[in-house]
């Protein structure tokens, strides 16, 4: 698996500012991750739980991560390994000035910008009320999302994707349109009663790396689910709803 940082920005952006995301293939299968960091390194832990969720979906036991050797990514990598212990994990670093060894991640790097630009700009046009910039927490989203899609439909010249690679058949869980509203129906829970909500309004925001359950943000934070009920062209795309989660 090659492991590399790209970085988003807008020029209307007067601060210029850089966002940094951890994006990663797996040479063999060709499935793309990203997430969007707030720093570089290990200090992130989200990083760290998205990197050993990546490397489970893929079903290996032991995996080799490849680097540029980069401190703050030798300090990640070090940290994976040790939270995937007694799994072997090889760190592997590239040797200085060498290019192509990170071959695969230079290569899904622009097809991962090019998603992000494609899917912002859709979802900037479903909701025209609402500035959306990247700082906003629904970008982090978003971010991996892209990556996903990619890893599910992208077909390569074997004409395959990278999912019928890894399962040896075609992704065909339903999708819904990011930020799309629904009515979600929440799994049950041993300690709820019977009189609590287990349902409610959301917003659609992808799938599970590990068991393909729907993500949706409601007001109490981030669900999964296995239900999502489309609603009405009326509330398919509510402004208030997006904006309380």
């Amino acid at each position: 698996i090659q492991i590399d940082y790209c970085f988003l920005d807008e020029e209307q952006d007067p601060k210029n500012k850089k966002h940094p995301v951890l994006t990663m293939v797996c040479a063999k299968s060709w499935s793309i991750g990203a997430c969007k960091v707030r720093v570089k390194g290990a200090q992130d832990e989200y990083a760290v739980v998205y990197i050993l969720a990546f490397i489970r979906q893929l079903g290996w036991t032991s995996v080799i991560l490849r680097t540029d050797g980069e401190s703050s990514m030798t300090q990640l990598v070090q940290k994976v390994s040790e939270k995937r212990a007694p799994l072997q994990t090889v760190p592997e670093a590239t040797p200085k000035g060498s290019k192509g060894s990170l071959g695969y991640v230079e290569g899904a790097r622009p097809m991962i910008e090019g998603q992000f630009r494609t899917m912002l700009a859709r979802l900037r046009d479903r909701y025209p009320e609402v500035e959306i910039t990247l700082d906003d927490g629904i970008v982090e989203w978003l971010v991996r999302h892209c990556a996903m899609l990619l890893s599910a439909f992208q077909v390569g010249a074997d004409g395959r994707t990278p999912v019928q690679r890894i399962t040896g058949k075609p992704y065909n869980a339903t999708m819904y349109e990011f930020g799309e509203c629904g009515d979600f129906k929440a799994p049950p829970v041993a300690a709820q009663g019977k009189a609590d909500a287990r349902g409610g309004c959301s917003v659609w925001v992808g799938k599970s790396q590990i068991d393909n359950a729907n993500l949706v943000l409601t007001e109490k934070g981030c669900i999964k689910c296995r239900t999502v009920q489309k609603v009405d062209e009326t509330r398919r795309f509510d402004k208030d709803l997006f904006l309380s989660v």
